[in-house]
């Protein structure tokens, strides 16, 4: 399909499913570059990290920020990052691990694909076509769907500033005030 065509049709079915009030939000989460943010390479928590084969570094600070987003807009998860290959439910343990409020909600996760992972957010859509709103929280950037996107910087995550951003576009969206 037509990347114009999709981004449209998107657009369309989120509208229709607005005006029948629906409910159903999605935050669309990667993991590396958004929650789980790599030290620096030259500092001592990397060497001590990378000594003792650990590459998780899920950030407590974002954990929370993204949780409260979630429950201040009703949103409901859906892992689209390579970390899906773990099940949605170890995923979420993950994030609840690293202090997302456990009343956080997840819908499943994205599909592979062979192509851009925003291709694989576009799949999800159009196969769940009762979505009012939606948000994607990724250090890649996205092109079809980039209205809809916040894109974290992979050597800080999520920060205050995308939090922000992000609620602003969920504010605007729904209609509300932010």
């Amino acid at each position: 399909m037509n990347r114009i065509l999709l981004a449209s049709r998107i657009r369309r079915t989120m509208h229709r499913s607005r005006g029948r009030k629906t409910g159903i939000r999605y935050l669309f989460l990667d993991f590396d570059g958004v929650v789980n943010v790599m030290p620096e390479p030259d500092t001592e928590e990397f060497r001590k990290a990378a000594a003792a084969g650990q590459y998780e570094f899920f950030r407590p600070e974002i954990a929370e920020r993204v949780g409260k987003l979630c429950l201040d807009y009703d949103l409901s998860i859906v892992i689209a990052s390579s970390w899906r290959f773990l099940g949605a439910d170890a995923c979420m343990q993950k994030l609840y691990d690293a202090g997302m409020n456990r009343s956080v909600k997840t819908a499943g996760t994205t599909q592979a694909e062979d192509g851009p992972r925003e291709l694989e957010i576009a799949g999800y859509l159009l196969e769940h076509p009762d979505y009012e709103a939606f948000l994607i929280l990724d250090d890649l950037p996205m092109t079809v769907l980039k209205p809809w996107s916040i894109q974290a910087a992979s050597e800080t995550g999520y920060t205050e500033a995308d939090d922000r951003k992000a609620r602003k576009m969920l504010a605007d969206m729904l209609g509300t005030r932010h």
